[in-house]
C-alpha cells in the first residue's frame, strides 16, 4: 500500500469526525508517522534553553525544575488526544517520587495550549510539572518535530507534533542518556533512563539460587500500561570454581540465556558481557565463560494495546481494536534462564531456571472530553507561552 501525507490526513479527519476506517488504514497511519524518527541534540551537548509555561501558568526554565541529580524531560505528543502520551502522563506520576528519592526532578512537556495542560493535569491528578510548548516551538528547536506529518489547520495541534521521547540530563543540563521511539504507541517507563543510567534502584528483585550461582533480576517499573518499554538487569554471582558457557560456545556446550515469555511480551533484548577465553582443565578445551560476578542487561516491550477511549472512537473498528486491548490488573512476566556449568573437575549437565515477576497492568487514563473538540479544532486555547 503507498500511504501518503493524504492518505494521513483522510485516515485522521475520518477518525476525529466518527466515520468508518479501514483497518489497513488505521495501522498504516502509524508507520507512516513513526518513520525517520529524529532524536535531537546528541549525548554530551547542553540542552538549549527554554521559558515555557507550567499548568499552574507559572514560567518554568532548567535551572529552577531539575534535581540534584538531573532532570526527566519527556516529550509527549498531547496531554488530551493522545491515549498513549495519556497513559505515559499517569505512568509518570506514579514514578515521581521513587526518582525524586535518586535526586532526579521529572516535567513533561506537550505540544498543548496551558488551558488543556492545566485541565488535563488536575484531571488525572498529575503533581509533577507539565509545560505547554505551544505548536511544539521548542521541539522545533530541539529537533523533534516529526515533519512526517503535514501541517494543517485544525487538527491535531495544528500538525506540529514532536517524537515521543525522553531526556536525562546531568544537574548540568548536560544530556547523559536520550531515548525516542520508533513506534508512537510503545513508550519507555517513567523510570527505564534512570535504572540505565544509575544502576537498579530499591525496587524487590526476584532472586534465583542453586548450588553454582546466585542471579537477581530488576526491572524498571512493575506498575506499567500497556505498549510500554522496561529495563531489565539481571546480575549473576557464581561460587568459586564455577564457570558458565558463553553464547558463543560450541557444541555440544549449553550457553548462557535469559529470555522472558508469555502473552503480555511483544519485543525483548538482552545483552551480556564479553566473555573471557578459560582453559578448563576438566575438558582439556579453552572455551569463552563467564565467571565471578558479571551483569546481563536490557529491555522489554510489553505487547500494544489500544486505548479504550480511542478504540471506541474508530468507527467500524472498535470491535477488533477491542479483542487487542490487555485488561488491567495483576500479571506475572514469566522468565527461563539457561546455562552450563563447569568446574575445575566436573561439567554439569545443561540446567534450567523458570521465574516469574509480578506486575500490575494499570487501567487506560482518560482524556478530558469537555475541551477535546474545542483544542482540536482550534476553537479556544490558543494563548500565548
Amino acid at each position: 500500500m503507498n500511504y501518503n501525507a493524504e492518505d494521513y490526513q483522510r485516515s485522521m479527519q475520518a477518525i476525529i469526525a466518527g466515520e468508518p476506517v479501514e483497518m489497513a488504514d488505521f495501522l498504516s497511519h502509524f508507520d507512516f508517522q513513526n518513520g525517520n524518527v529524529q532524536s535531537g541534540p546528541p549525548v554530551g551537548s547542553r540542552l538549549p534553553v527554554f521559558d515555557l509555561k507550567d499548568q499552574n501558568g507559572r514560567r518554568r526554565c532548567f535551572t529552577d525544575l531539575t534535581g540534584p541529580n538531573g532532570l526527566l524531560i519527556v516529550f509527549v505528543r498531547s496531554v488530551n488526544w493522545c491515549g498513549y502520551c495519556r497513559n505515559q502522563l499517569a505512568e509518570i506520576a506514579d514514578a515521581v517520587n521513587g526518582l525524586a528519592q535518586r535526586g532526579i526532578n521529572v516535567i513533561a512537556i506537550a505540544p498543548d495550549g496551558p488551558a488543556l495542560v492545566r485541565k488535563f493535569a488536575e484531571f488525572a491528578q498529575l503533581g509533577y510539572p507539565i509545560l505547554a510548548d505551544i505548536d511544539a516551538g521548542f521541539c522545533e528547536i530541539l529537533g523533534i518535530l516529526n515533519t512526517n506529518i503535514p501541517e494543517q489547520v485544525a487538527l491535531q495541534n495544528h500538525g506540529r507534533i514532536p517524537f515521543p521521547g525522553h531526556v536525562l540530563l546531568d544537574a548540568e543540563g548536560t544530556i547523559v542518556a536520550k531515548f525516542f521511539t520508533d513506534d508512537l504507541r510503545h513508550r519507555p517507563s517513567a523510570t527505564t533512563l534512570a535504572f540505565e543510567h544509575l544502576g537498579a534502584s530499591d525496587i524487590a528483585g526476584v532472586v534465583i539460587e542453586t548450588a553454582e550461582l546466585e542471579v537477581r533480576i530488576w526491572l524498571s517499573s512493575t506498575r506499567l500500561h500497556t505498549g510500554q518499554e522496561i529495563a531489565v538487569r539481571a546480575e549473576f554471582s557464581l561460587r568459586p570454581e564455577w564457570n558458565l558457557y558463553a553464547s558463543s560456545v560450541p557444541e555440544p556446550y549449553a550457553p548462557l540465556s535469559l529470555e522472558f515469555s508469555g502473552e503480555l511480551i511483544g519485543a525483548q533484548h538482552v545483552s551480556f558481557p564479553v566473555p573471557e577465553e578459560k582453559k578448563l582443565e576438566a575438558l582439556g578445551d579453552v572455551l569463552p565463560v563467564y565467571r565471578g560476578v558479571f551483569a546481563a542487561a536490557g529491555r522489554l516491550r510489553l505487547k500494544w494495546s489500544p486505548p479504550v477511549h480511542g478504540s471506541r472512537r474508530i468507527a467500524g473498528l472498535s470491535e477488533v481494536l477491542g479483542s487487542l486491548q490487555t485488561q488491567p490488573g495483576q500479571y506475572e512476566l514469566c522468565g527461563t534462564i539457561r546455562y552450563q556449568a563447569c568446574s575445575g573437575s566436573s561439567c554439569l549437565p545443561p540446567q534450567r531456571l523458570d521465574f516469574a515477576i509480578p506486575i500490575e497492568i494499570l487501567a487506560d487514563t482518560d482524556k478530558v472530553e469537555s475541551v477535546f473538540r474545542t483544542e482540536i479544532h482550534g476553537e479556544a486555547d490558543q494563548g500565548t507561552q
